[in-house]
């Protein structure tokens, strides 16, 4: 996989070692899609914003990027049941009751990642059979 040479953790969790998690370094120049010798990845959802944290703890705001996992080449893949959750941090605001926050200038140096196998009824799934690939126009089906 397109991640295997940076990472420095994983990690697998779950129900039946369907979800692993990884560490990786951020490249330095983000792609849209990563690309593997049996397929590649594909964004398939709009990056969505995420916060965590309160009054009396570190405060986190970031990322998600979702992607899905496509065997062969582009544009022409087969959608897997793999999807590859990508987490970026982008800043953290200690508070009162907090130690340190995280050290300065390594906030945006890492990515958290996600990869699980979703059944064919889960909702996260990619929702649309029908997808229209922008990239020429073609309709791609996807099978789950």
């Amino acid at each position: 996989m397109w991640f295997s040479e940076c990472c420095t953790y994983t990690f697998v969790v779950g129900e039946k070692n369907k979800e692993v998690y990884y560490f990786v370094k951020k490249e330095e120049r983000e792609r849209k899609g990563r690309e593997t010798l049996s397929g590649y990845w594909e964004e398939c959802e709009e990056e969505e914003v995420m916060e965590a944290g309160g009054r009396d703890c570190i405060h986190l705001e970031g990322r998600r990027k979702t992607f899905a996992f496509f065997i062969g080449k582009k544009p022409r893949g087969t959608i897997t049941p793999w999807i590859m959750y990508e987490f970026r941090l982008l800043s953290s605001r200690a508070t009162r009751w907090s130690s340190s926050p995280l050290p300065r200038g390594e906030v945006g140096k890492w990515r958290a990642v996600k990869v699980v196998v979703k059944e064919e009824n889960d909702e996260e799934m990619v929702e649309d059979e029908h997808e229209s690939d922008e990239s020429d126009g073609e309709e791609v089906i996807q099978s789950r």
